[in-house]
């Protein structure tokens, strides 16, 4: 058969880690489309497993930080439980030991956080924020307020 001067170029495109590698093939004939039987160029593309990768697609060539609504929920979700699990009950746990402190009268039990346990003999009101502790039979220590752990007794105000 004779070469009727027909002849394709295509290029082939194949995607290898972040490059993309260029491919040209030996130009086709008319004469080799006629002898396998293919009466049409072969079409490249969707359904010949070729990938065409833009360079917007690649990951280590985009710009800036694209955050979905979805990404932002999620963000939001997440620190909620985590004000709601966390930092709301400390919060309310140290508005309780303040309320316990700002109570402390004479007579009291308690138990500082070094595990001393003593009854207030004297709560000072000044800028000092101590309280003096009986912690055995004439044996009074100052203790400051914030060390005390808890109140064991409470004793009832007097009445006047």
């Amino acid at each position: 058969m004779p070469d009727c001067g027909l002849q394709v170029n295509y290029e082939m495109r194949r995607f290898t880690g972040s490059r993309l590698l260029s491919a040209k093939p030996a130009p086709i004939s008319h004469e080799s489309l006629i002898k396998t039987g293919q009466s049409r160029l072969p079409i490249m593309g969707a359904g010949h497993n070729v990938p065409q990768v833009s360079k917007a697609q690649t990951p280590h060539d985009q710009k800036g930080w694209n955050m979905r609504a979805e990404d932002l929920i999620m963000l939001l979700l997440i620190f909620a439980i985590m004000y709601f699990l966390l930092i709301r009950p400390q919060q309310k746990k140290l508005k309780e030991h303040a309320a316990m402190l700002a109570g402390l009268r004479r007579g009291d039990q308690i138990i500082t956080q070094g595990g001393v346990v003593g009854k207030i003999v004297k709560v000072k009101e000044d800028d000092s924020n101590e309280v003096e502790v009986e912690i055995a039979k004439d044996v009074k220590v100052r203790v400051v307020k914030s060390t005390i752990a808890t109140v064991m007794n409470k004793t009832e105000p007097a009445k006047t």
